[in-house]
């Protein structure tokens, strides 16, 4: 067995109501005339209750602005969404962007590590040479104090030669005075002398290669001297980058665990934009929900007042005999509807032509004003002010249903609001006639 919706049972609920009214006008025939009396009473107070009922239903205005508001609300949440994805994918793409970093700044401070390893040792290489330097520089110091001190004793051994030769030089002399007693002697004096100007020359060799050598050994010392004092200089230096490689493998390492703790935030941050977005679109899917079903709402709300108008149409052709402020109320309620119909033309529920409006002669109204009111002299003052404002509304009902049609929906709003003015004015004369 089917199941019937809750409006087809609202369907069938008014459909029943309309062929039980039916069925009892039939019945109301066939009764004694006091009978019929009572049962036309009690279908009078029916009408004017149906009719009340559904002029309370057309003046609900705030249907609009809450589904205006929640087209309104719908569309934001949809955007919010949207930029929750877009804040999640730029998450996404931040915590790549920090992990390459961190993995690049990984493979800098390795680098860097091993940069400094082989910088260490090029500076242990280095500092062995200077090492090698300052030993060899030593060695020429000691080399020339040598040299100096044997130039010392070629210089001592020059001076006794210059003395042997000139005591040689002495002896010949005396020799000579001798004569021939001192000729043995004179003998011994040539070859002394001959031995101290072989020694005097040896000695100037001896001079010379030793003067040669302390000149060699003092450019070799100076030359070392200077490489020792760039050694020196270059030592500094390194020592100088030394701090520099061990400060900014410092940095690098510190870099290096920033990141780390910021991929780790960033982690959570992602996982929780994720959520935060995921959340968003479950609540945007959920406000659209909301959405569809408050049109629905609205739309169930007018096909109701529609069904409620057509019992209450049916329910006037089987009465006779409305009184004057009930014949007020149904011209009433009959203007009202025509702006709930525009209303809700404008919300999408309904399809209206300009050619339905009819004029401000054809309608209920028109008609009870041509063959009642304006026979009653009280009321016609009240009727010829009112029918401007009336129709005025005919005009601006078929000019609304117009604009809409044509798709200016605004325009028509704004038409609704001026049939707004004008229903006051021929509701305000209408009660002001029933008061009479």
């Amino acid at each position: 067995m089917l199941k019937l919706s809750k409006r087809d049972k609202k369907n069938e609920a008014f459909t029943s109501a309309i062929m039980h009214q039916q069925s009892s006008q039939d019945e109301i025939k066939t009764l004694p005339s006091h009978k019929r009396s009572e049962q036309d009473e009690f279908f009078q107070k029916s009408l004017m209750s149906i009719n009340e009922l559904l002029t309370f239903m057309t003046r609900q205005d705030h249907i609009k602005e809450m589904l205006v508001d929640m087209d309104h609300q719908a569309i934001r949440v949809e955007g919010v969404a949207a930029s929750s994805q877009e804040v999640s994918a730029s998450v996404t793409d931040i915590s790549e962007f920090v992990a390459a970093s961190s993995d690049s700044t990984s493979q800098a401070l390795a680098l860097t590590s091993g940069c400094m390893g082989d910088i260490t040792g090029a500076f242990k290489q280095i500092e062995e040479a200077f090492i090698k330097t300052q030993e060899a520089q030593n060695a020429m110091h000691r080399v020339n104090d040598e040299a100096e001190k044997i130039a010392g004793m070629v210089a001592v051994i020059k001076q006794v030669a210059n003395q042997t030769n000139l005591l040689a030089l002495n002896a010949s002399i005396e020799a000579a005075r001798a004569g021939e007693a001192g000729r043995g002697f004179s003998v011994v004096a040539d070859e002394i002398k001959k031995l101290a100007d072989n020694t005097k020359q040896q000695v100037e060799q001896i001079q010379a290669l030793v003067t040669s050598l302390t000149k060699e050994v003092t450019i070799s010392t100076n030359s070392i001297d200077d490489a020792t004092n760039t050694f020196t200089l270059g030592r500094h230096a390194i020592d100088k980058s030394m701090t520099g490689m061990d400060a900014m493998g410092a940095s690098l390492q510190g870099i290096s665990r920033n990141f780390l703790e910021i991929t780790a935030n960033i982690e959570e941050q992602t996982a929780a934009t994720e959520e935060m977005a995921s959340s968003l679109s479950l609540i945007n899917e959920q406000i659209q929900h909301l959405r569809s079903e408050t049109n629905k709402t609205g739309e169930v709300f007018y096909t109701i007042s529609k069904m409620v108008d057509r019992i209450r149409i049916e329910a006037i052709g089987n009465i006779d005999g409305l009184s004057i402020s009930n014949q007020l109320e149904l011209c009433i309620c009959d203007h009202l509807i025509w702006r709930w119909r525009v209303y809700n033309m404008i919300l999408g529920f309904d399809h209206l032509s300009p050619e339905q409006v009819g004029t401000h002669k054809t309608c209920r109204l028109g008609k009870w004003v041509d063959t009642v009111g304006m026979s009653i002299d009280k009321y016609r003052p009240l009727l010829l002010e009112m029918e401007k404002p009336h129709a005025a509304l005919h005009e601006q009902a078929a000019r609304a249903i117009k604009a809409y049609n044509s798709g200016d929906r605004s325009k028509a709003e704004s038409v609704l609001l001026e049939m707004d003015e004008s229903s006051k004015a021929v509701i305000t004369l209408l009660n002001r006639i029933k008061k009479i």
